[in-house]
């Protein structure tokens, strides 16, 4: 499933893209951006939101370490894209923050 604009994870998409509509959609904002939130020696997990609620998440993961730990990267490749997009604990980074405040 492919995250637009105005989308929810669960919504199904109504058509099938080519690999080079989702590189033209990835570079126009036209898709959520989804970022990879990983760390050394864990599982990596995704959330879809803008860069500046990534980085605030990020922060809060790495809150009272004495380094961070870890990082988060925005997703440009589209097949890492779409596997992403196939993982149904992807999370809404806007709600997660709204649930720590």
């Amino acid at each position: 499933m492919i995250l637009s604009r105005g989308k929810q994870p669960n919504d199904k998409p109504k058509n099938k893209m080519t690999k080079q509509d989702l590189i033209k959609k990835i570079a126009t904002g036209e898709l959520l951006p989804i970022f990879k939130f990983e760390a050394y020696n864990t599982e990596s997990f995704y959330g879809f939101g803008s860069e500046e609620e990534a980085n605030r998440y990020c922060d809060h993961l790495n809150k009272d370490r004495d380094i961070n730990v870890f990082g988060a990267g925005e997703i440009t490749d589209p097949e890492e894209y779409v596997m992403a997009n196939s993982d149904s604990a992807i999370m809404n980074i806007e709600e997660e923050l709204a649930a720590i405040a």
